[in-house]
């Protein structure tokens, strides 16, 4: 054992560590509220609005799916357990699996296949090609407009 060993001086070192805090309190006054950026278009008043629109209309019962939505579904999706995925996956037939990634990967491609062959969700809206220099095209704007 080194003989220059003096406990008293590593214990006054000890000593003045034990008596900071240990969870020291964090300044957060200087943090900004930062937006998640993953790439996604998130515009949750158009999405309410058509939760909405398809509560009001009955969606839930009209379709197995209980939407038209590709953003509504998949949010759902999302939010299911696994248990909900099995029974929706049994209601719209497809073969429930024991994996959750699978069969949400899967669900979303059958909700994709059904509209299609719905032809609903699959086309944008259509906007009328109207030949500006037309003698009729003030007209025929107005008439669209109403």
């Amino acid at each position: 054992m080194d003989n220059n060993y003096d406990p008293k001086k590593y214990d006054a070192v000890i000593k003045a560590y034990s008596d900071e805090d240990e969870h020291p309190k964090l300044d957060t006054s200087n943090f900004e509220n930062f937006d998640v950026a993953d790439g996604k278009d998130r515009d949750s008043e158009k999405l309410q609005k058509l939760k909405d629109l398809e509560a009001l209309l009955g969606m839930d019962t009209m379709n197995p799916f209980g939407t038209l939505n590709r953003e509504i579904f998949a949010e759902r999706v999302d939010e299911m357990t696994l248990a909900d995925l099995q029974s929706l996956a049994m209601r719209v037939g497809y073969p429930p699996s024991r994996d959750r990634l699978s069969l949400k990967s899967g669900l979303k491609k059958e909700f994709s296949d059904f509209l299609k062959k719905h032809g609903s969700g699959a086309y944008s809206q259509q906007e009328p090609i109207i030949d500006p220099s037309s003698p009729n095209y003030d007209s025929i704007v107005k008439l669209f407009n109403e």
